[in-house]
């Protein structure tokens, strides 16, 4: 296609970054006071634009560039920090329809809106005649622009409310994400272009499907387990109280530095961690509170 300088002053020549999200399953991450360390990994690495973190089902949404970051690298660098991470939903995947995931709609659509305000704001000084043909050229490389990015069962029905400069798109959220179009659309124009609503953001398109899908095939992070260590650990605790009977008994309470030793290097590996990235959660105050009881010797 070859752009007019008018066009041109509109578009950039620039490709779209592809941006889509990736799920991921992770394991060590025991409530909401680890969000923090799993967003100190996730967020500074290049490419990524937003994580979401439900640490009740060990479920961690990433929206990135597939182009600069990989499902794979996301997963690999939560692993290297000690939280083991498995990709359940490839964002590049996905995106290129090379998979199909069993209990995922793939043929949802949902509307999201875009501001295109930046866009139009370069026609508010020309008459109305140049205006209405300005105009029909961002509808029409919009439509132009959409067309060559993504095919059918991804995007489809195109409405531009000139009034409100509202970009109105019906896209499937399984393949293409509100913020991938938008990005998509802000290197073409070389404008930003928010989103004001994603259609696909609260995930009721999915939600009863996934949820299914994890209860017919749940992950081994799923399966519920106690550690040998922290067994061990609460055994020689429960030991230990027999201390309290007094006379020989009360030698028991040393036994409490075996369950001390047992239970806390994983805490202290975490608590490590965190300080490691500039971070005080939980892990941290435990082991500060262990360490004390140790050294005044109240077991």
């Amino acid at each position: 296609l070859h752009r007019s300088e008018s066009e041109q002053i509109l578009w950039g020549s620039s490709p779209s970054s592809m941006i889509g999200r990736s799920k991921f399953t992770i394991e060590g991450v025991c409530c909401a006071s680890e969000i923090p360390a799993v967003n100190s990994i996730i967020s500074p690495m290049k490419g990524v634009s937003k994580v979401i973190i439900n640490p009740s089902t060990k479920t961690v949404f990433v929206d990135h560039n597939i182009d600069v970051v990989s499902a794979d690298d996301i997963a690999n660098a939560l692993t290297k920090q000690g939280f083991l991470a498995r990709v359940k939903i490839d964002a590049m995947e996905a995106r290129m329809g090379v998979t199909q995931l069993v209990g995922i709609p793939t043929d949802v659509f949902v509307k999201s809106s875009f501001d295109v305000s930046t866009v139009f704001k370069t026609i508010d000084a020309v008459d109305r005649e140049e205006q209405a043909a300005i105009i029909s050229i961002i509808i029409n490389q919009t439509q132009a622009c959409l067309d060559a990015r993504f095919s059918e069962k991804q995007v489809k029905n195109r409405i531009v409310q000139e009034s409100e400069k509202i970009l109105v798109i019906e896209h499937n959220p399984y393949y293409a994400t509100a913020t991938s179009i938008a990005d998509m659309l802000g290197n073409d124009f070389k404008d930003s272009i928010l989103v004001v609503s994603d259609g696909g953001m609260d995930g009721m398109w999915a939600i009863m499907e996934d949820t299914a899908q994890d209860i017919i095939e749940p992950s081994p992070s799923s399966t519920i387990s106690v550690r040998w260590n922290i067994l061990l650990s609460g055994l020689f605790w429960i030991v230990s109280l027999f201390s309290y009977i007094g006379g020989k008994a009360e030698n028991l309470k040393y036994v409490a530095l075996v369950s001390v030793a047992l239970g806390l290097p994983p805490i202290a590996l975490k608590a490590f961690k965190m300080l490691g990235r500039m971070h005080f959660d939980v892990n941290c105050m435990v082991l500060i509170a262990a360490v004390g009881a140790v050294a005044l010797q109240d077991y």
